[in-house]
């Protein structure tokens, strides 16, 4: 047209209009080829473009003008459809206009064959997305925190919740909405690793998955991920903070499927309690496996738990209580074979005649425990061998000096 001319020609004019002398004829042609090559790379505005020209282009704004143009006709979704794939062959960095793009092509189409095939795509980008966050920056960055990183998971736990907006729409009940959750879950996880912080928004998410049997293995395993590099030493200083973070975990719905995992953790709960002092805690919680439905599924044996709840009598001073749980490990295993007693056994005595000596200090009491060591040794006079041995025998000791 000829208006968009005149711009371009006024800087030839002024050429024309200056002293010839200033520039040479060289000179003057560089400068009005570049403009004249400048003029005639400017393309005419989309409205006047065929529908068929904006779907070719390679220009997003094109595409989103065919896209205008065909309202809300059937070639609206094709068009759609186009701008996805020009999103996606842009660069990695456009995931997320590919899949607000095909969001908006669910929501205009939520039923039937293509909007499955749409979700598909979407669910699809994102995991390509993960796995490029997973093999690149999440894997190189260190703390401090790396600004790019946290731009990327912001950007992609977006884009999980906006497909998660469609499966109302499209009336979805199945595990997609889970798995979706899990990923925002499992994204916030890694970005706390990689950043040396903690996101808790990473268990608000899994505390919202559903109790889907197709998921439940993946939200355990993120939960335990969350766990240990929340608090990678288990130490005595952090017994509080791993304590709560415990409790938490085992209020997730999908952990009544999972009572081995469950039954490990509130094993681990137990031991956390105690190591931080809470002591009538940490016995609520033995007694709670000794006898409860769970008891079927703690990681060892019922040993273990027996003796854990002995210990805990004992921090409380609940002696008679101690000796009464010891009782249920001897007793089970009182006629058993030399060799054929388990570790338990000499431990849950060691543990008892200590009880014994330590709260009544009369030649009585010294005389049973010492007549009770040569009773044991009498059916293994090895003791049973090991660390229980070496106290049994200086308990024996200490009896004889009384």
């Amino acid at each position: 047209p000829r208006e968009a001319w005149n711009p371009a020609l006024d800087p030839l004019r002024e050429i024309g209009r200056g002293p010839l002398g200033e520039l040479s004829g060289e000179r003057a042609k560089d400068l009005a080829d570049a403009k004249i090559a400048a003029l005639t790379a400017v393309e005419p505005d989309a409205d006047r473009l065929p529908t068929d020209a904006l779907l070719a282009s390679a220009d997003p704004a094109r595409v989103q003008a065919a896209v205008d143009r065909a309202g809300k006709t059937e070639e609206a979704l094709d068009a759609l459809w186009r701008l996805a794939d020009v999103h996606a062959a842009a660069s990695p960095r456009a995931r997320a206009d590919e899949i607000e793009t095909v969001c908006r092509f669910i929501e205009r189409a939520p039923k039937g064959r293509r909007a499955d095939e749409a979700l598909r795509r979407a669910t699809r980008c994102l995991e390509e997305w993960e796995r490029a966050i997973m093999d690149g920056p999440w894997r190189r960055a260190k703390p401090p925190a790396d600004v790019a990183l946290d731009a990327d998971i912001i950007a992609i736990n977006a884009a999980s919740w906006r497909v998660v907006s469609v499966l109302g729409a499209m009336g979805r009940t199945d595990s997609t909405r889970a798995r979706l959750e899990q990923r925002v879950a499992r994204m916030a996880i890694r970005a706390g690793k990689a950043r040396g912080q903690w996101g808790d928004k990473a268990i608000e998410v899994l505390r919202a998955v559903w109790d889907d049997p197709a998921v439940t293995g993946e939200t355990v395993n993120l939960s335990r991920q969350w766990l240990e590099q929340r608090h990678p030493k288990k130490n005595e200083a952090d017994a509080g903070a791993l304590s709560r973070d415990l409790q938490t975990l085992g209020d997730l719905p999908t952990f009544k499927r999972q009572p081995y995992q469950l039954a490990a953790w509130r094993v681990t709960l137990a031991e956390a309690r105690a190591r931080a002092g809470d002591h009538a805690g940490a016995l609520a919680e033995w007694e709670a496996l000794s006898d409860g439905a769970l008891a079927p599924y703690v990681p060892g044996d019922l040993d273990r738990v027996l003796l854990a709840m002995a210990a805990q009598q004992r921090a409380l001073s609940r002696d008679d209580d101690a000796l009464k749980t010891l009782e249920r490990i001897t007793g089970r295993f009182e006629q058993a074979l030399a060799g054929q007693r388990p570790p338990a056994f000499w431990e849950a005595w060691a543990r008892a005649l200590r009880i014994q000596l330590d709260r009544d200090p009369s030649p009585g009491a010294a005389a049973a425990v010492r007549l009770r060591i040569r009773q044991l040794r009498a059916a293994d006079p090895t003791l049973g061998g090991g660390a229980w041995r070496e106290e049994l025998e200086k308990m024996d000791g200490e009896a004889a000096g009384r």
